[in-house]
């Protein structure tokens, strides 16, 4: 899941050239040059079709060599995961109990989030301070196609191990396109997830439906919203009717998280955004001229004026979301247990929902995971507008290319956790996702414990098909920049918080600390101008979509 950049200090740290040169990234030219300046210097350059390697062939990560239980008990297996949550560790213990099982030891170097990951990877290129792990833990896409570069590659690519163990015919293919790139697969997806998803509290809309009916009040059901005007229509009928949880505090229309960013660009991204239609998703994040090649002229009519145009209205509504989450003083003494490190976070804004405060949040179905046993009344849907999309995020690991490692560990990992279809589907009964190979059989789903995983899976696999009226899209998170690849991307979430009308953590903090931006954009504070700046930087993304050239 994604998460806000926390480590400024590494911010203006540049991977590699994945993508075209363009004017936002002069700003990066010095540490651009200085990760470039480490490739050339390393002692083992795969190239990017297969394992080759230019000049001696001291051992590399890349060998990916075959491991031997009988010799490689007890080996040892570095996995840095930014899993760190009570729900999504106890998914990654998953993984952890199956390498163990075939006696190798895992160990993990923890991050704070996916931010951490890719900074303190990025750290490593250019200062080498510490050690690479055998394989990391990215979110298929950016965060794996930003290392690749037409020569060479900071990864190592699996070509070998995926004409010997037949992972593309395995694994469903659009959760292998994102970690690939011209052909060749660089990443090994364990879980799917989709995040155009909404959850409510059955019982409590019943009773409010109760409420409005005898108030004289027309209040439709969850699943009756077919649009995102209905939606905003919805809650502020909710709204209306001034009804008062059992705490005495008002009932809130739409919980969302007021700490954090990525829950709000997740919010106004994958869910209003792509409730729009018209090509505005993939016109902004796979690019104008993507489109353009697509459908032999502009997606959206006239250019860059419907684009703004459609972005404007995507903005109305994340100003009118955010005025049905506001909550009041006493609400916030009431939901004081919901607090999580002192701030209301994606945890507490379902958890509301779960206990009734709450009608309505937005989150990716791993919020099935954080709900747990609590949540009998609680159902889910798409969110109104995108029934017919599935916006997906494939949880993957990649294998980072270094030296003093013949890459049997990483092998291991790879072929025997990763791919193996048993821990694929315990993993799902966990984390909540759905497995990334296809053909699972009614059997097989059933074991994954609960219907709804399995008609999601189903729904997956039925999207897939060219002939399906469902749009398969990928989530920002892997077709925007990844975190500190662009200094004024990285801002975007803060944009729309400001939009909503909520001031987050991160903004605090940078209030309080006088920090230092490296984006030479304005940053306005005023709903309305961050509104107009948020557009203005879309459409710019619009121009220079992130590693285009890896991009189908």
């Amino acid at each position: 899941m994604p998460s806000p950049i926390s480590d400024p200090s590494a911010r203006n740290l540049v991977a590699g050239p994945a993508r075209r040169a363009s004017s936002r990234e002069t700003g990066f030219a010095a540490a651009l040059a200085r990760a470039a300046a480490l490739t050339l210097l390393a002692p083992v350059l795969c190239q990017c079709g297969g394992t080759e390697v230019l000049g001696d062939k001291p051992t590399s990560s890349c060998d990916l060599a075959d491991y031997d239980v009988e010799d490689g008990g007890q080996q040892k297996i570095e996995i840095a995961t930014f899993w760190s949550s009570d729900a999504e560790s106890a998914a990654f213990r998953v993984l952890q109990k199956a390498a163990v099982a075939r006696d190798y030891v895992i160990s993990t170097t923890d991050r704070r989030d996916r931010d951490h990951q890719q900074t303190s990877l990025k750290a490593w290129l250019v200062n080498d301070s510490d050690p690479l792990p055998d394989a990391f833990q990215v979110n298929g896409g950016s965060d794996v196609l930003q290392w690749v570069d037409e020569e060479e590659t900071q990864l190592c690519p699996l070509t070998r191990l995926d004409e010997r163990y037949g992972f593309s015919s395995s694994f469903f293919a659009a959760t292998l396109a994102p970690v690939s790139c011209r052909g060749t697969l660089y990443g090994l997806p364990v879980g799917v997830h989709r995040l155009n998803v909404i959850f409510y509290n059955e019982a409590l809309i019943a009773g409010l439906r109760a409420e409005a009916e005898a108030q004289g009040v027309t209040l439709q059901r969850p699943e009756e919203l077919e649009t995102i005007d209905a939606f905003i229509e919805h809650l502020g009928a909710i709204a209306s009717l001034e009804v008062q949880s059992e705490e005495g505090a008002p009932i809130v229309p739409l919980a969302l998280d007021a700490m954090n960013t990525w829950p709000l660009a997740v919010l106004a991204f994958e869910n209003v955004m792509a409730a729009h239609g018209g090509g505005l998703y993939e016109t902004v994040w796979k690019g104008q001229e993507a489109m353009r090649a697509q459908k032999g002229a502009s997606a959206l009519g006239d250019g860059e004026a419907s684009l703004r145009a459609g972005l404007s209205r995507v903005v109305e509504d994340i100003q009118a979301l955010g005025a049905y989450s506001n909550f009041s003083e006493a609400y916030r003494e009431a939901a004081e247990p919901f607090h999580v490190d002192g701030g209301f976070r994606w945890q507490s804004a379902l958890d509301m929902v779960a206990r009734g405060l709450a009608a309505y949040t937005v989150m990716g179905d791993w919020g099935w995971a954080q709900i747990g046993a609590q949540g009998d009344t609680v159902r889910s849907m798409p969110f109104p507008g995108t029934a017919h999309a599935f916006i997906y995020t494939p949880d993957s690991f990649a294998v980072p290319r270094r030296g003093g490692s013949d890459g049997s560990g990483a092998h291991m990992w790879l072929k025997e956790v990763v791919a193996d279809v048993e821990t694929q589907i315990a993993f799902a009964q966990v984390k909540q996702s759905i497995p990334a190979v296809q053909g699972l059989s009614d059997e097989q789903l059933t074991t994954l414990g609960n219907q709804r995983l399995a008609e999601s899976y189903r729904e997956f696999e039925r999207c897939q098909d060219p002939k399906s009226d469902c749009q398969l899209l990928l989530a920002v998170s892997g077709l925007g920049p990844s975190p500190a690849a662009d200094p004024c991307f990285d801002e975007v979430g803060r944009l729309v918080a400001r939009v909503a009308g909520l001031v987050s953590e991160e903004d605090r903090e940078a209030q309080e600390e006088g920090a230092l931006r490296e984006c030479p954009l304005p940053f306005p504070v005023e709903p309305d101008a961050a509104g107009r700046e948020l557009v203005e930087r879309l459409v710019r993304e619009s121009r220079e979509p992130f590693a285009a050239d890896c991009r189908d």
